[in-house]
């Protein structure tokens, strides 16, 4: 096991958005070191699903609800008396946040606000890590790696929503839970554009991808040439298990905001993941458009202080974390009922890495 492993199998944790994608992979492999967990969130949105590919919705216990519906929250967490809180529920979507701008602002502010006010109240609570993004940064002329400490400010409805989110949890870190002799410490992890196996969320690259191959139907791309920071789901969500061990162990005493991107020196588009993907199982027709949507033409992450303090770093470049989630639909459309074990096999994979 590795050591955040063993000390997060002892623990009882809480995480919302477990229905999801990144919430699917936290709590698989929470499941898989024996760690104590109650889920929380509305019910899958997709289908396929990675919660029900990989029986989530039958071996951990969860509770469906609206992260807004504070009684029911609330009543959750305070019978619940967890020793961590993952906060993963979010309206995660670029476009649906353009489509719906008040559902996106009530989640991802009012939701957030709502498990940290709870968080005042719960007495077995050690650590909160909510999840934001790493549009929430404010883009300027002078294009760089972004840092923690750059200023904040989305101009799109959703990274607007995750930049007033971390303001609402920077209020709440010094306002409330600043004396950590007696109240848990709250950090956020800042990720790129993830990754992986069991993503079938609609406008996004992988999932429509896979969907144009599947239905053979051509596959709409409205920005080629623009550059993220992809990265693999096991890679970031090991990040957040990193925090919230570290946060055990003493070693983070404040609030802090942590970047979790990929390698320095990866710089790929659109395209080069479209290629990638290409050479490793099948080309649909792909057919160019325009955007219409304001997106930044790059972004990317400087992750040194995560690399330094809580020594992470990405065991899998992003080329090798494209072809694992190729890999992943493959052997998924190949055999859907053994999601489990393929999830399992990748985990095992990712896991001999790092010992």
């Amino acid at each position: 096991m590795i050591d955040f492993e063993q000390q997060l199998k002892n623990q009882r944790i809480f995480v919302t958005g477990n229905s999801g994608f990144t919430g699917g992979w936290a709590c698989f492999w929470l499941q898989s070191i024996g760690a104590e967990i109650l889920g929380y969130s509305l019910p899958p949105s997709t289908s396929p699903s990675l919660f029900k590919s990989l029986n989530l919705n039958k071996d951990m216990q969860t509770i469906f609800g609206d992260i807004c519906n504070y009684e029911l929250l609330k009543k959750s967490i305070i019978d619940f008396q967890p020793h961590l809180i993952l906060h993963l529920a979010a309206q995660p979507l670029v476009s649906c946040g353009y489509e719906q701008p008040l559902l996106t602002l009530n989640t991802n502010i009012l939701g957030t606000a709502n498990v940290l006010e709870i968080s005042r109240h719960v007495k077995s609570l050690k650590g909160v890590v909510c999840i934001t993004t790493d549009k929430v940064y404010k883009i300027t002329k002078n294009q760089k790696k972004f840092v923690e400490t750059d200023i904040i400010g989305g101009i799109d409805p959703y990274s607007a929503s995750k930049s007033a989110a971390e303001i609402v949890i920077e209020c709440f870190a010094n306002s409330y839970f600043s004396d950590n002799t007696i109240s848990p410490i709250i950090n956020v992890a800042r990720g790129g554009n993830i990754i992986g196996g069991g993503d079938w969320s609609e406008n996004r690259l992988f999932p429509d991808y896979i969907r144009s191959i599947i239905s053979k139907k051509e596959l709409d791309i409205r920005s080629p040439s623009s550059i993220r920071p992809w990265q693999h789901v096991l890679d970031l969500v090991s990040g957040y298990f990193l925090i919230l061990n570290n946060i055990l162990e003493g070693q983070i005493e404040k609030y802090t905001a942590w970047n979790l991107g990929p390698h320095e020196n990866e710089m790929y588009t659109v395209k080069n993941v479209l290629e990638i993907i290409s050479d490793n199982w099948e080309t649909p027709n792909i057919n160019f458009i325009k955007n219409h949507l304001k997106e930044t033409q790059i972004l990317t992450l400087n992750s040194n202080k995560a690399k330094e303090i809580l020594e992470w770093d990405p065991s899998w470049n992003t080329k090798k974390a494209i072809e694992m989630t190729t890999e992943w639909y493959k052997q998924f459309y190949n055999e859907p009922r053994q999601a489990n074990q393929i999830s399992l096999t990748h985990l095992d994979q990712w896991r001999s890495n790092n010992f």
